[in-house]
């Protein structure tokens, strides 16, 4: 019976792969995109909120990402050497509402897409005719923006229009308001961020998850922030495929959840585990891929925290660790807890207690594949052989 579970379990993770595998050839292209792989006008000056208006074309359109451009910092022409320091973007609408905002990681650690850095949001919809306005924070002498002035350094992608040009002093995000165009209405002259869809990769099969769990005990909906907690590993290192978030009755979430994963101060990456059922759910926990995989160095302390709602889905409150509750997966013998971690907001956890296990976040990593048989051997010709006695 517990063989004919585990392939049904089998089968049905390998058709979640395949959908997930499906949903990743449909990859809409950003709203922007550079028209040269040298844009004009390196500027770091003041403090501002960049960005630009766009209007969506005949079809809705599904982002997943927000992101700011990546340009050089060392005075060579190009992208990709890294942020010198953490990003704000926000999407607004026509009527002002903030519809969402990512804080995209300094460094390398947000994904790299033709230019762009860009870190995940929850499914967004933007609607055929509609005029939204993407904003991205600048810091004095920190970081650089391209400023075409009279030339764009950015065209529209297919099913979207620019129009203004938009900024916004001071060095918090805000809906970039004042009009930044010149020459007669040049658009496209700065980037002011970009959004965009990225297809999450299959979930591996076959995987494992980090914490396993036999009691649904110590259930909580109070808070509004993010809760997890410090892991340490053992002496090898290991990669994670995916992060997930705890379903307490398997039956789908209320609301999306951003689940990411910190060593200190530094994120190393971070998903959004979908509203519903479509996140796919493995023990009691829905998964969604990393666009990236990470991997955790050998005896190292990390934190894992997920962004929860006071009155939303529930999460665990627990020992560390307690019998019958949350114990580490055999795939991850030699883990150690910590301590439970929290913070007001879903950011690099400010706040720490000793003794508790907040579990709302977990993760997944891949697992080798029973090694197959050598050609022409049999589990038969493994079996050693009874000779009937007489």
């Amino acid at each position: 019976m517990r063989t004919r579970r585990n392939l049904t379990r089998a089968a049905s993770r390998l058709a979640a792969a395949v959908l997930l595998a499906c949903v990743a050839a449909e990859t809409p292209a950003a709203v922007i995109s550079p028209l040269s792989a040298s844009p004009s006008g390196r500027r770091s000056d003041a403090a501002y909120t960049i960005g630009y208006d766009f209007t969506v074309g005949a079809t809705n359109q599904t982002i997943n990402a927000l992101g700011i451009e990546d340009i050089t910092n060392s005075g060579a022409a190009g992208y990709g050497d890294g942020l010198v320091t953490r990003h704000a973007v926000g999407i607004w609408n026509a009527s002002g509402t903030l519809l969402a905002s990512v804080n995209v990681a300094a460094g390398t650690q947000a994904t790299l897409v033709n230019g762009f850095r860009y870190e995940p949001i929850a499914p967004l919809t933007l609607v055929a005719g509609q005029t939204y306005t993407i904003g991205a924070t600048m810091g004095a002498g920190i970081e650089y923006f391209s400023d075409g002035g009279t030339a764009a350094n950015y065209a529209a992608a297919s099913g979207f229009t620019l129009s203004n040009a938009r900024y916004a002093g001071g060095g918090t995000l805000t809906r970039p308001t004042s009009n930044g165009s010149t020459g007669g209405g040049v658009n496209g002259r700065w980037s002011g961020g970009n959004a965009t869809f990225i297809a999450n990769p299959a979930l591996p099969v076959p995987s494992e998850s980090m914490l396993l769990n036999s009691a649904h005990t110590g259930n909580r909906s109070d808070y509004t922030g993010a809760v997890g907690f410090e892991f340490t590993t053992a002496n090898r290192t290991t990669t994670i495929e995916a992060l997930g978030f705890y379903d307490s009755g398997q039956d789908g979430l209320a609301t999306s959840h951003r689940v990411g994963i910190w060593d200190g101060s530094v994120e190393l990456g971070q998903v959004v585990v979908q509203a519903g059922t479509a996140s796919t759910l493995i023990g009691d926990f829905r998964y969604q891929t990393l666009w990236s995989s990470i991997t955790l160095l050998a005896n190292h302390t990390y934190q894992i925290v997920a962004e929860v709602i006071n009155g939303g889905d529930a999460w665990l409150d627990t020992a560390v660790p307690s019998p019958g509750t949350f114990n580490f997966n055999p795939e991850f013998a030699g883990y150690s807890f910590g301590r439970g971690a929290y913070s007001a907001s879903f950011s690099a956890p400010t706040n720490y207690s000793a003794g508790r296990l907040y579990v709302a976040p977990n993760l997944l990593i891949a697992v080798p594949a029973p090694a197959a048989l050598p050609a022409g051997l049999s589990l038969l010709a493994l079996m050693p052989s009874r000779r009937r006695r007489a």
